[in-house]
């Protein structure tokens, strides 16, 4: 079970990193997961580190639970699912994403071209 867990978070982290319209500069997301391992569920993404780019804010902060990305709900879903989507992604793609934030559910809308 854990190599799946390393798995998923390599996965994560890469693809997480690799989307640059978040506004930060560096996002690791910590990965929960349960299910067969070659295609876990995810229970729950935290955010562990969030550092904003250069004249960018990053609006996500670590310890926020990752709910939602636009209609694409988090907890529950294949990882594989979520991964593919966040990727399939164009760059400037206005994204809303629901989280949790001790304890309430906050909305994050980035829009790129702002």
């Amino acid at each position: 079970m854990e190599l799946s867990r390393l798995f998923v978070a390599v996965a994560l982290v890469a693809t997480a990193s690799a989307h640059a319209g978040t506004g930060c500069d560096t996002l690791r997301l910590r990965p929960e997961t349960s299910g067969f391992f070659l295609s876990p569920a995810l229970d729950k993404v935290t955010v562990v580190e969030a550092k904003a780019g250069p004249g960018q804010p990053c609006p996500v902060r670590e310890g926020d639970e990752l709910l939602r990305i636009n209609d694409q709900v988090v907890p529950g879903s294949k990882a594989r699912k979520v991964m593919k989507y966040w990727e399939s992604l164009p760059a400037g793609t206005a994204l809303e994403f629901g989280v949790r934030r001790n304890g309430e559910i906050v909305p994050l809308v980035i829009n790129p071209s702002d």
